[in-house]
C-alpha cells in the first residue's frame, strides 16, 4: 500500500514540474514579446505632430515643415521623411537652438533630450513632377499635412477630397488627411515687371535759399505692379531732396521737393533720381542750376532816382521812337524760326539755357539752331555768355 502511495505521488510530482515548465516557458515567451514590442510602443508615445506644412514652389521646389512636441526625458525620436532625397536639412528646439541628427533610410532621428519642442525642416524637388506643362504633386504621408502651392495655381486633379481649402497671401492652401496624395496643377506664369520714369520738367533754376518742386510720374508698363522706392544721388552740399511719396506702386506721381541753402555755391549740377523695384533700377537725370543770391538795395533815393529814370526813359521814348522802329525793323528781318526762338527766349523771362532751346526746337538740328543764335547776336538782339559748362542766350 505504501508502495502504491508512493507511485501516486510521485506522479502528481511529475505533472506539477511539467505544468510549472510549461507556465515557465509561457512566461518567457510573454516577456520577450513585451520586450520585442515595448520599443515601438514608446517610440509612439515620444511625440505628437502639431503642424506640417508643404510649400510647393513654381519650380517645383517643395519645402517641408513639421512641428511636434515631445518629450523632454526622451532621448531622441525617429521621424519618416516624405522623400529619400533631402537637403537643406534644419532641426531645433523651442528656443531655435540647432538639434543634432542623423539620416537612418527614410527616417530622420533628431536627438532631442531636454526639449519640448522641436521643429524639422528639409528640401525635397522629389515629390513634384511636370509633364506637358502640368505638375502633379504626389506623397504618402503618414499624419494629416497642409500644401501650399505656388502663386497663380489652378487646381485640374485631387485624388482625394480635402479637409480644407483656403488662400494664404493669394496662394492656394490645401488640408490633406494622411495617406496617399496626388494633386495636379497648372502654374500661370506673369511676365517681370518694368515701368518707366518721367520727369515733367528736366531742369529748374533756384535762387540761393529758396525751394523748387518737380513732378516725377511712375507708370507700369508690363508685368504685376510691385512697390517702387524713389532717391536721389549727385546733389550738391546745401541742397536737401525729399520725395512725396517716397515709395508707391505704379502708376504714381511723386513730388520731388528740392531746398537750397544759402551756402551752396551757385554753378549747374546734375542730380540723378533713381527708382528701385521689382528687382528693376532705373535713372533720370535732372539739370539743377543755382544762381546767386543778390540782396535788393531799397532806399529813399533809389526810388527816387528809379522814378526818374522811368519817366526820362518814357520821354525819350515817346520823344524818339527812332529805336523802337529799328527794333520793329529788326524783328522783320528775323526768319520764322528766329521768330520763335526769340519769343521762347522771352517766355524764360529774357534767358533761356542752350540744352533748353534744343529740348524746345528738337526739329532743328543742333549745329544749325547754334547759327541762328549766332545770327541773333550779330544783330545785336540777343547775348551769349557762358555760366558753368553751359551756354546762356539772353536778350538785349
Amino acid at each position: 500500500m505504501k508502495q502504491e502511495e508512493c507511485e501516486i505521488l510521485k506522479s502528481q510530482t511529475n505533472q506539477t514540474y511539467i505544468a510549472m515548465k510549461k507556465i515557465t516557458m509561457i512566461l518567457l515567451i510573454l516577456t520577450i514579446f513585451a520586450m520585442v514590442s515595448m520599443p515601438k510602443t514608446i517610440a509612439q508615445q515620444t511625440y505628437s505632430i502639431k503642424e506640417a506644412t508643404l510649400t510647393v514652389y513654381k519650380d517645383g521646389l517643395v519645402h517641408v515643415k513639421i512641428s511636434l512636441d515631445v518629450n523632454e526625458t526622451t532621448p531622441l525620436i525617429t521621424m519618416p521623411l516624405l522623400s529619400r532625397n533631402v537637403k537643406n536639412i534644419l532641426a531645433y528646439d523651442e528656443n531655435n537652438t540647432p538639434l543634432d541628427y542623423e539620416i537612418n533610410n527614410t527616417n530622420i532621428i533628431v536627438y532631442t533630450l531636454g526639449a519640448i519642442s522641436t521643429t524639422i525642416e528639409y528640401d525635397t524637388t522629389e515629390l513634384t513632377s511636370k509633364t506637358a506643362g502640368l505638375w502633379t504633386l504626389t506623397l504618402n504621408s503618414p499624419f494629416q499635412i497642409n500644401i501650399i502651392l505656388p502663386e497663380n495655381s489652378t487646381i485640374i486633379y485631387i485624388n482625394t477630397p480635402p479637409t480644407q481649402i483656403s488662400t494664404t497671401d493669394g496662394r492656394i492652401r490645401i488640408s490633406m488627411p494622411a495617406g496617399y496624395c496626388e494633386i495636379s496643377y497648372e502654374v500661370t506664369i506673369s511676365p517681370p515687371m518694368d515701368y518707366t520714369i518721367t520727369l515733367m520738367q528736366p531742369s529748374t533754376t533756384i535762387t540761393q535759399g529758396e525751394s523748387a518742386s518737380l513732378t516725377i510720374s511712375i507708370t507700369l508698363t508690363s508685368g504685376i505692379a510691385s512697390q517702387i522706392t524713389l532717391s536721389a544721388i549727385g546733389q550738391p552740399q546745401g541742397v536737401e531732396i525729399s520725395f512725396n511719396p517716397p515709395v508707391g506702386i505704379p502708376p504714381f506721381n511723386s513730388i520731388m521737393n528740392i531746398k537750397v541753402s544759402q551756402n551752396t555755391p551757385p554753378g549747374i549740377y546734375t542730380i540723378t533720381i533713381i527708382a528701385k523695384g521689382g528687382g528693376i533700377t532705373k535713372t533720370l537725370p535732372c539739370t539743377l542750376i543755382i544762381r546767386e543770391y543778390r540782396t535788393p538795395i531799397i532806399t529813399p533815393i533809389t526810388i527816387t532816382a528809379a522814378i526818374g529814370i522811368i519817366i526820362i526813359a518814357a520821354y525819350l521814348i515817346w520823344k524818339y521812337p527812332i529805336k523802337s522802329i529799328r527794333s520793329r525793323g529788326k524783328m522783320k528781318e528775323l526768319t520764322e524760326e528766329e521768330a520763335e526762338i526769340i519769343k521762347f527766349i522771352k517766355e524764360k523771362g529774357g534767358k533761356a539755357l542752350e540744352v533748353e532751346l534744343r529740348e524746345r526746337f528738337p526739329n532743328i538740328p543742333r549745329t544749325t539752331l547754334w547759327r541762328m543764335v549766332r545770327r541773333l547776336e550779330s544783330k545785336g538782339i540777343v547775348k551769349v555768355k557762358k555760366v558753368g559748362l553751359q551756354n546762356v542766350i539772353e536778350l538785349k
